[in-house]
């Protein structure tokens, strides 16, 4: 099972188990995930999950903003969930993982220092 973690910077890391096949990111009320910021788009981004242990983002909006693992997002990008992924949507972060409790530990680890 995949785990979707939303860091929501001043109120901690929000997790989310995955049970379907696409999540859409995005500032609507019908998005599978809902972040309310003027910088994120309507539908900003589609996570696809994959049984092989893959993962595809692809960006759905029109200009950047998207940084996965230290990379910019131009269009569609295909992941392997052998490692964590890190998504910055500008002042926004998700974690896509397998091991929540393991990210939750480290990210509180950062915050002390």
């Amino acid at each position: 099972m995949f785990f979707v973690l939303v860091d929501e910077q001043a109120r901690g890391l929000d997790v989310r188990p995955v049970d379907q096949a696409h999540v859409v990111v995005g500032r609507l009320p019908r998005c599978d995930i809902v972040i309310r910021s003027g910088r994120i788009f309507t539908e900003h981004l589609l996570i696809t999950f994959q049984e092989e242990g893959q993962v595809t983002l692809t960006h759905k909006a029109s200009w950047g903003g998207n940084v996965v693992n230290g990379q910019r997002l131009s269009t569609s990008m295909t992941c392997a969930l052998e490692q964590d992924v890190r998504i910055r949507m500008w002042e926004h972060v998700l974690f896509i993982t397998r091991d929540p409790q393991r990210v939750c530990a480290e990210m509180q680890t950062r915050w002390r220092t």
